[in-house]
């Protein structure tokens, strides 16, 4: 059998051992959402003894530049867009459009938490249950409108003089851009075309590195406090 170096071949079995979901997500988010990427990690899991890792490797050189950077190797990756996730708040990118979208919202739930909780028209109130629907209300009145702290009057001066409804929405396209907006250029790039009806809602926002920063730490925040375990495990 061939063998991969040793640095590769325990990466490899050290993220197939801790976090299987993460690195699939990883492989599948490198190479375009190929399915295979998935397969190639459950092979991995199956049978590591009779994997051969070198030829292996050659097929996946996303996964070689990982154990190349997590190495400290100054060898160019066949590769060079690989984008490894090493900071938390990036892989915010793996979650699904469906995850992202409810994230975005369950954070302008939050900030309008408050509000929502004393809304007595009854044109707002079905108004916001269109919007976010009966299980974010809820979180937004039992739970949510503590979460955001100081960062809800921030945000909710970005959205002055629009109805209630309109406000949240236009706060869930605002968060998804200023996290967006903070990512190094590459992964924009990766992203543009996924976070584009976002850009188009809110139109240009404001180029304040604290406030994108406070932005990134709460969608983490909700992640570990409102995620479902799939979501969470990626950010172990």
């Amino acid at each position: 059998m061939t063998t991969a170096p040793t640095f590769e071949r325990d990466f490899y079995r050290e993220l197939l051992a801790e976090n299987l979901a993460l690195l699939a997500r990883i492989v599948a988010f490198n190479r375009g959402g190929a399915s295979s990427s998935v397969r190639f990690v459950e092979k991995l899991d199956s049978n590591p003894s009779d994997v051969d890792w070198a030829a292996l490797i050659r097929r996946h050189p996303d996964l070689l530049a990982l154990a190349q950077k997590r190495a400290g190797s100054n060898e160019t990756s066949e590769a060079p867009d690989y984008w490894g996730f090493a900071e938390t708040s990036e892989r915010l990118a793996l979650l699904t459009d469906d995850d992202l979208t409810r994230l975005f919202l369950t954070a302008a739930a939050a900030v309008y938490g408050a509000e929502i909780a004393v809304t007595v028209k009854k044109d707002d109130r079905e108004a916001l249950r269109v919007r976010l629907g009966d299980e974010l209300l809820r979180y937004a009145v039992l739970r949510g409108r503590w979460q955001a702290g100081s960062l809800a009057a921030d945000l909710k001066a970005l959205c002055a003089g629009l109805s209630l409804p309109d406000a949240v929405v236009r706060l869930s396209h605002l968060a998804a851009v200023l996290l967006w907006t903070d990512w190094p250029e590459g992964l924009r790039e990766k992203t543009a075309a996924r976070f584009a009806p976002h850009r188009e809602a809110v139109g240009e926002t404001p180029d304040d590195p604290v406030l994108r920063r406070r932005v990134r730490a709460f969608l983490l925040k909700l992640i570990r406090s409102e995620g479902d375990e799939a979501c969470r495990n990626l950010f172990k």
